[in-house]
């Protein structure tokens, strides 16, 4: 890829082993993602066919945090594609189910719980188990609850090495 007159290796403009770019919060026309045409108009710059702008766009957009927005529900089964599961308005208890998709070794989501009306009683499924912080067992109106898990699979639980309530 050309950036001005110097050549750079495209694979070298991304942080090894992360999703996120070395470009955030870079002017990309002063980096030359873009090509000065003719008539003076800025141009996408294309690397083997790929425009270079919307493959930074991509890049950011896959290092969000992917949500789960939940009203409320008497059981929540997490599933692997989410980082945070929100349940917003909690009504009446939760029970947290073991998950039915597969998690990798280490991958780490939060559960966040907002209850409304009534304090949410809450219990767990066998693969929770409580590191550093005992589980909460309840919900309190108004105060959230957010309970950090990491997927050992090892000994194929999820640890809770931090569970808060606000």
């Amino acid at each position: 890829m050309a950036i001005g007159n110097d050549i750079v290796n495209f694979n070298s403009l991304i942080k090894t082993g992360k999703k996120r770019t070395i470009l955030e919060n870079t002017d990309l026309i002063a980096l030359g993602a873009f090509n000065k045409s003719v008539g003076g108009n800025y141009e996408p710059l294309f690397i083997e066919g790929v425009d270079l702008i919307a493959y930074f766009i991509t890049k950011v957009r896959e290092d969000l945090p992917k949500t789960q927005t939940i009203n409320t529900t008497s059981i929540l089964t997490p599933d692997s594609k989410y980082d945070l599961i929100d349940v917003i308005a909690q009504s009446g208890a939760l029970t947290l189910a073991n998950p039915e998709t597969v998690y990798k070794n280490g991958q780490n989501f939060l559960i966040r719980i907002v209850a409304v009306g009534t304090n949410a009683a809450l219990t767990y499924d066998t693969m929770y188990e409580a590191y550093g912080s005992a589980l909460p067992t309840e919900v309190v109106v108004g105060l959230p609850v957010t309970i950090g898990c990491t997927y050992n699979s090892h000994t194929n639980v999820l640890e809770s090495l931090n569970a808060v309530k606000q």
